[in-house]
């Protein structure tokens, strides 16, 4: 168990990686929330079907997920 938890410990006891692992947390669950709030836009307001919801959903990811290499780039810089 002490192997399983040395890395969380490592970014625990560092400050720059602390406050990394915080943004990250931060940026995830945003994420989450803006895609979360989408899908139930989609079906409320907008009356999307939900066998459609899930492609836009998967869009959605996908979208995040290419986002993040330009922006890790823009960020590197």
């Amino acid at each position: 168990m002490s192997e399983f938890l040395a890395p969380a410990k490592i970014v625990w006891n560092t400050p720059a990686l602390r406050e990394l692992a915080w943004v990250g947390i931060t940026y995830s669950v945003s994420q989450l929330s803006f895609m979360s709030f989408l899908v139930a836009y989609l079906h409320l307001a907008i009356g999307v079907s939900v066998v459609l919801e899930g492609p836009v959903f998967a869009a959605a990811q996908w979208g995040g997920l290419l986002g993040r290499v330009p922006g890790g780039c823009v960020a590197r810089r």
